[in-house]
């Protein structure tokens, strides 16, 4: 140790055990939802949630399943980790996943998180009370402040029917904290606040293959609605309304005609995001002012208060008191509209009122339906930092919603005004509907073991480098990379076809029988290509066992290297990472400079393999993941 201790110019504490793992197990019962999309054929234990773009998920170990199974995973977990994922994954890549806690033992799909639902109500039979086709307050009217008359719309065939329908509402228990906290970070983590979204929303699958529209799936399961975040300015007057139609009904259409039937269709009322969200309050002015003064409904808001059920009206008779029901012909598409009532001045803006729609404005989740919508709901946000000074919009057609799912759970955002972040109000979609979803590649987590061929080395640590996957409950691969010694290296305690004690190291790389150069520590040399193996293993194989892992035999002098344990110096670590390893006598604490914080204190800089110094560390190995 104090050779060690000379190189790396301080003292380790005798407790440091060089560990970046955390071991354990998880019974994993494979009971999420199945549909007609979606069928169980593995299951996997994550390091995070694959549908947040800013975790980069990787999976621990994986078994084949089918629904109803209870499978037992073993993993080695980073340990800067102490939420891991585990995941039902279909054959065509589709995942549900749960979290749990790295000391949990048993993990459960049901009821999977964002949809737990209190027993629904009794289903009533919704009916439509009013007819609003002709009500002036719900004629699509604006006012701006470049005019004090009416402005009507540009396209005189605009011609929205407006209707108030009963409909079956229930209430819920509001998540709890923890239920909360996951849903938020879902919500936030794929339409972040205060970050312009929107080339994110046009290049989505969902905005280009449905054009943000949702599936009647024929399964005859109620279709429901439920808020469950808001950060809206409008909140007191803005509704979200519904449509459908038959897609038959628009085959052929040029842009054109096909916005002209989607213009004509009836919407229906579904609910007020205020009543939605705030309990009490008697006027729309009441429930802002709940909303702004209730903490627990301010900027990361989050909840599950109530769900509307959507109903069906048929497709031609809309007169007062048509009977619906919650049954959808297979197929129907079912869009939205969010409706803003008024947007009210609002005093002591910079910029005042300068672009500010007095009236009503009707918002499609279609961007084929926002041409003129868009031209007037303008803002100037010199008040808000990063938006200008100028009066801005989000211009003709363009989206008004980003779908998203989560959890194997469809979510749709809305901007109700311009800054683009769409997430202002969100609604999970429940029920009888399809949801258009892409199929997501995890990789498996990789594991670099870094190893100095002797006890007075340099610690560039990459005197043998092997980097591996466990690829599944039994098998393991593992992958030569890289060889920084001169001396007569051997692999032990590994029995692959290809890696196993029989050939010398430099052999495997394709040298002739005595010649020992480096190999792939050197930057600017040619990159040989990593040798890899698939080896079987125990269920309960661990990276934290030495008695699982390969060690070093140097025959030039006589010794062994092994996984560095409590006491010892790092002459072999294992990095739970695909690992950057230090160029040719380059020492780790210089190519990483957090190493010695690390080192000396194990709590702080835990990650620390994730940051190295740019020009000491090898660049062009890349881990080729591969699978049995």
């Amino acid at each position: 140790m104090k050779h060690a201790e000379s190189v790396f110019q301080v003292t380790f504490p005798a407790d440091q055990d060089w560990s970046m793992l955390n071991n354990g197990s998880i019974a994993i019962t494979a009971n999420a939802e199945e549909t007609a999309n979606f069928k169980i054929a593995k299951v996997q234990v994550l390091t995070g949630n694959p549908f947040i773009e800013k975790e980069q998920a990787r999976a621990l170990n994986e078994a084949d399943a089918k629904a109803g199974d209870k499978v037992t995973l073993n993993y080695d977990a980073p340990k800067d980790l102490d939420t891991l994922y585990a995941a039902c994954v279909s054959k065509n890549g589709l995942y549900r996943v749960v979290p749990f806690s790295i000391n949990d033992k048993e993990v459960s799909f049901a009821p999977i998180v964002a949809n737990s639902r209190a027993t629904r109500a009794a289903v009533a039979t919704p009916t439509i009370i009013s007819d609003g086709r002709n009500s002036d307050n719900l004629n699509m009217v604006l006012k701006t402040p470049k005019a004090n008359d009416e402005k009507q719309w540009d396209n005189s065939d605009w011609n929205d029917q407006l209707y108030d329908i009963e409909t079956t509402v229930n209430e819920l228990t509001d998540f709890t904290t923890a239920e909360r906290n996951e849903v938020f970070k879902v919500i936030t983590g794929i339409m972040p606040e205060n970050t312009d979204n929107s080339a994110k929303v046009m290049q989505s699958e969902y905005f280009i293959n449905t054009a943000n529209y949702f599936y009647a799936d024929g399964s005859q399961k109620p279709i429901t609605i439920t808020p469950v975040r808001v950060w809206a300015d409008f909140l007191g007057w803005e509704s979200l309304y519904y449509y459908y139609y038959d897609p038959a009904k628009v085959e052929g259409l040029s842009d054109a005609e096909r916005a002209k039937f989607l213009k004509q269709l009836p919407k229906f009322k579904l609910l007020e995001c205020a009543d939605a969200l705030v309990v009490g309050g008697n006027s729309a002015e009441d429930r802002v002012r709940m909303a702004k003064a209730n903490t627990n409904l301010g900027h990361e808001a989050t909840h599950r208060l109530r769900s509307y059920t959507l109903a069906y009206f048929g497709d031609d008779n809309f007169a007062n008191g048509v009977t619906g029901s919650y049954e959808f012909p297979a197929g129907y598409r079912i869009g939205l509209m969010f409706r803003v009532d008024s947007f009210p001045e609002k005093p002591g803006w910079a910029g005042g009122s300068a672009g500010n729609v007095k009236s009503a404005v009707n918002f499609y989740a279609d961007s084929l339906l926002n041409n003129e919508p868009n031209k007037y709901a303008r803002w100037n946000y010199g008040w808000w930092p990063g938006h200008g000074t100028t009066s801005t919009y989000l211009g003709p057609n363009k989206s008004r919603a980003a779908i998203f799912s989560a959890n194997g759970k469809a979510y749709i955002g809305f901007e109700d005004l311009v800054d683009r972040d769409y997430n202002d109000v969100v609604f999970e979609v429940s029920g009888g509907v399809t949801l258009y979803e892409d199929s997501i590649v995890v990789p498996n987590n990789v594991y670099t073991m870094a190893f100095e061929d002797t006890e007075n080395g340099d610690y560039d640590l990459n005197d043998v480098v092997l980097k591996s996957q466990r690829i599944d409950n039994t098998h393991v691969l593992f992958s030569l990379e890289a060889t920084g010694a001169n001396d007569e290296l051997y692999l032990q305690n590994l029995n692959g076809q290809v890696l196993n004690a029989a050939t010398e190291v430099h052999a495997l790389f394709g040298q002739p029988a005595g010649t020992r150069d480096f190999v792939n520590t050197l930057e600017g040399k040619q990159h040989v290509t990593a040798v890899q193996d698939i080896v079987e293993c125990p269920a309960n194989f661990t990276y934290t066992d030495n008695s699982f892992l390969p060690y070093i035999e140097n025959r030039t002098k006589g010794n062994t290297v092994r996984i560095a344990r409590k006491g010892e110096d790092p002459h072999g670590i294992i990095i739970p990472w695909d690992f950057q390893y230090p160029t040719e006598r380059t020492c780790v604490k210089d190519a990483y400079e957090q190493f010695n914080k690390w080192g000396t204190k194990s709590i702080e800089e835990s990650d620390w393999y994730k940051y190295p110094t740019a020009g000491k560390v090898y660049t062009k190995s890349v881990f080729q993941n591969q699978k049995k």
